[in-house]
């Protein structure tokens, strides 16, 4: 497949004008619900978007089949990009070393049971 580029901003206001980020590079997205806006992380950004969260969660699993799923109300995560996910402290990691600066994504309790669907979807998904 092509590369599938998201239009993003750097800042919020989007005075920084639009760049293109390549989905691969998205670890999660995060809707920012006190600024009402779509947070973008990447490995050494935050980025943002608007939008609501299903519209872009639907575009890019139907349009494109890339692995977002839903794991707290607020927040899709890229499947493809997980390395490890902690079950005590429902969260998600995107490097195999994990320290206390590490990014990370949490799950809802209600989604805590998608783990072990998460690490289907991507067998070289460790439990820590």
């Amino acid at each position: 497949m092509d590369a599938v580029y998201l239009s993003v901003t750097e800042d919020l206001k989007g005075k920084s004008g639009i760049i293109n980020l390549d989905v691969e590079d998205v670890w999660f997205i995060h809707f920012f619900s006190r600024k009402r806006i779509i947070e973008v992380h990447t490995e050494t950004q935050i980025l943002y978007m608007t939008g609501t969260l299903a519209y872009w969660q639907n575009a890019l699993n139907t349009t494109y089949g890339f692995p977002f799923e839903t794991v707290d109300r607020n927040i899709i995560v890229n499947v493809s990009r997980i390395t490890c996910v902690d079950s005590v402290r429902s969260v998600a990691y995107f490097t195999s070393e994990i320290t206390e600066k590490s990014k990370y994504c949490t799950f809802s309790q209600g989604n805590r049971k998608k783990m072990e669907h998460l690490k289907k979807l991507n067998p070289s998904i460790v439990t820590i």
